[in-house]
């Protein structure tokens, strides 16, 4: 959502999760996402090519996991990029003739190669726009979004609040007699 509103202030046609046009006859690779529902996370017209929609698809992963054990931390962003590709590029360049650009981050708050040039072009546009100092600009997206990570990885790490814990509240249960009800209030 932070990405969406930064792209919404430089760009018009901006969309989150935009649905992708269905497949008739194209001839796509055997791991492409070939679903009717598929939808990549952010959408916004003329931002690598005037005119042309730029897709993107938000992964968070987890540097610390067993599967990244053994591997430098460059190469789990490369597989991670390359996952992403392997799922929807081809389906971006044939059906929506697009650009996608995977946007990978650690859950330690880290990018990948492709997200740190989509995020330094966002930077200018936005720089240009305001006429503020590029560098003053960089620092503050990577605020947002350091700090997006950090709330999401502390809400895996607590859990949520919202609506699964419910106390009940009504009244029905509660003691009608002036001595109980002292006691439960004590309680």
């Amino acid at each position: 959502n932070i990405t969406a509103k930064l792209l919404n202030e430089v760009h018009h046609d901006v969309k989150i999760e935009p649905s992708l046009q269905p497949l008739t006859v194209e001839n796509l690779p055997i791991h492409s996402n070939t679903s009717e529902e598929a939808r990549l996370d952010i959408s916004a017209r003329g931002f690598w090519i005037t005119g042309q929609m730029a897709f993107c698809d938000v992964r968070v992963f987890n540097p610390l996991a067993k599967r990244y054990s053994n591997l430098k931390l460059a190469k789990c962003y490369v597989i991670n990029e390359n996952e992403k590709k392997k799922a929807y590029n081809s389906r971006i360049l044939q059906v929506e003739h697009g650009t996608l650009t995977p946007l990978v981050f650690s859950a330690t708050g880290g990018m990948g190669r492709e997200c740190k040039k989509f995020y330094k072009r966002l930077s200018e546009k936005i720089s240009d726009k305001r006429g503020v100092e590029i560098s003053k600009i960089s620092a503050w997206i990577h605020r947002k979004i350091s700090f997006a990570l950090m709330r999401t990885a502390h809400m895996c790490i607590r859990g949520s609040r919202g609506l699964i814990y419910h106390r009940d509240h009504s009244t029905e249960h509660m003691e009608l007699d002036p001595e109980a009800s002292e006691l439960s209030a004590k309680i």
